[in-house]
């Protein structure tokens, strides 16, 4: 969880120092169960095997990879997690290999498999009845379609997701949401509903200490091309005026008006 928390704050090396150690404290605890030698000494450690961890942090170590845009070694990590076999009801490690194949896919351009792989993970999120990872992964996609081409699919995923997001507090998911849909609203035809809303997500991703979408590369970009292109379709100062109104605003109202306006565009009127 340590080495999770760090790769979110974009502190990669202090991410990999932790996942160094837990993989050193794995090699201290027997290979036959779950109770370990005294190395590791969490609850979760206590309900999982010491393979079932090691599937955990080759997973933990793909995220790093993905985030850089280095697919190949993301994927590789990745699968390596998925050859173990090895899965705990504790965590989440298979259903976000899935994700992450699926997220690798996206960022190869290879779109069909990376629909077929993000619905997989979606079944198993259901199938296990939770709710967090699900978020994100109706989050991704969104970007799928967006990066796809398709912006108008993507409003669906996001409306259900943000639903989701609301239910659990999850402010983090709410911001990255926002970024797609101001992309979504760019590229539909409002332009100033999207510069309204990038303002406003500014107000979750300052205080949270996080960088922008967790430095993933591929958002990031996905993220510019919206910013550069309400921008050009605006002007300069027609958009600051529409960022600075965002700022001004809560969220989650800028939200409900930005789904209001992609619904009306979907529909054409």
């Amino acid at each position: 969880m340590a080495g999770f928390l760090l790769l979110l704050q974009g502190d990669y090396d202090s991410a990999q120092e932790v996942i160094t150690r837990g993989e050193g404290a794995l090699a201290d605890m027997p290979a036959a169960n779950g109770t370990g030698s005294g190395t590791v000494a969490s609850g979760l450690a206590d309900q999982s095997t010491p393979e079932e961890l090691t599937a955990a942090f080759l997973q933990l170590r793909a995220l790093p990879a993905l985030f850089a845009g280095e697919t190949e070694t993301a994927v590789k990590y990745t699968e390596a997690s998925l050859a173990t076999g090895q899965w705990s009801d504790a965590l989440l490690t298979r259903e976000q290999c899935v994700a992450q194949l699926g997220f690798a896919a996206v960022m190869q351009g290879d779109h069909a498999r990376s629909t077929a792989l993000l619905e997989q993970a979606l079944k198993m999120s259901e199938a296990r009845g939770e709710v967090w990872h699900r978020c994100y992964l109706l989050w991704a996609r969104a970007v799928n379609h967006s990066e796809a081409g398709r912006p108008e699919l993507a409003l669906e995923p996001l409306k259900r997701a943000l639903r989701h997001m609301r239910e659990i507090d999850e402010h983090l998911g709410e911001a990255a949401l926002s970024e797609t849909l101001a992309w979504v609203l760019s590229s539909c035809g409002d332009p100033r509903s999207a510069a309204v809303a990038l303002g406003a997500v500014d107000r979750v991703w300052h205080p949270s200490g996080a960088p922008r979408l967790f430095g993933f590369a591929l958002l990031t970009a996905h993220r510019e091309r919206g910013l550069q292109s309400a921008r050009r379709l605006l002007g300069e100062s027609e958009y600051k005026r529409a960022y600075q109104e965002g700022q001004s605003l809560g969220l989650r109202g800028t939200l409900e008006r930005a789904f209001t306006a992609g619904e009306r565009l979907c529909r054409g009127t």
